[in-house]
């Protein structure tokens, strides 16, 4: 446990040494005080659009961070060379990508507590109404997604360049959270072989909608029931660990 924590924390100084944080961090200052500037659009009734807008660029920058690190953290010893001492230590193969993926994790509660915080500045220095339970759900259902999205890129990394693992991660993202009703309705118009395909698909891929309260939120409407927030939880914690037990299945079985 020590070792798999000691690879993390390098982990996180990682994060703290680059710029690309700090570049985020500034932008999105920059952003966020633009639009929620009182002569933006020349409307003032618009508060609703500009906190959808917050909540968007948080998910986004923090996603950015997320996905970057994660699908950066076995190549990068890979190509430096820096994994044959760790592995030599001995680190098992299990320790370290578990070492890589708790990194990851720390990564993106820091990125994402840290826009997410001055998103709330911002709401409360401008007096907007909000739900402390709401803030609360979309808090954690945020980190359960980074993270499932943290396992996908750590999982594409072993078969991916960084490039294209950091697209193709992000087209996932998008697709499923985008198509998953699009393809639940193909199940019920198509053949019984194409549906059952469909059907594997649909139960198969993430389900990224499940995460996404951004409308309850802006709306103030009711805090998600406690049975739905468990249920995602579970549901975050055993496709997390079957991805990552995946990866380290093949990560034991790739030649460095």
């Amino acid at each position: 446990m020590s070792k798999i924590l000691i690879l993390a924390r390098h982990t996180i100084k990682e994060l703290l040494r680059k710029k690309d944080f700090y570049i985020l961090i500034i932008l999105f200052l920059g952003l966020a005080g633009f639009f929620y500037s009182e002569s933006f659009f020349g409307i003032k009734d618009i508060s609703r659009y500009l906190k959808d807008i917050g909540l968007s660029l948080v998910g986004l920058f923090s996603m950015i961070i997320t996905i970057t690190f994660s699908a950066k953290q076995i190549p990068a010893e890979i190509e430096t060379k820096t994994i044959y001492p760790l592995l030599a230590k001995p680190v098992a193969r299990t320790q370290f990508v578990l070492g890589k993926f708790v990194g990851s994790l720390f990564i993106l509660l820091i990125s994402f507590t840290a826009f997410y915080g001055l998103y709330l500045g911002f709401i409360f220095s401008k007096g907007e109404a909000a739900s402390l339970i709401l803030l609360g759900q979309y808090y954690i259902l945020s980190i359960l997604l980074l993270s499932l999205l943290a396992g996908f890129a750590m999982l594409f990394s072993l078969f991916f360049t960084i490039s294209a693992n950091i697209a193709i991660t992000f087209l996932l993202y998008f697709f499923m959270f985008w198509y998953n009703e699009t393809l639940r309705k193909l199940i019920t118009v198509s053949t019984e072989k194409i549906a059952y395909v469909y059907n594997l698909l649909y139960y198969l891929l993430p389900h990224f909608e499940f995460f996404d309260i951004r409308i309850r939120l802006i709306h103030l409407w009711e805090p998600l029931p406690l049975w739905v927030m468990t249920s995602i939880s579970i549901y975050t914690v055993i496709y997390t660990a079957l991805i990552i037990w995946l990866t380290i299945i093949v990560f034991k079985r790739k030649n460095l």
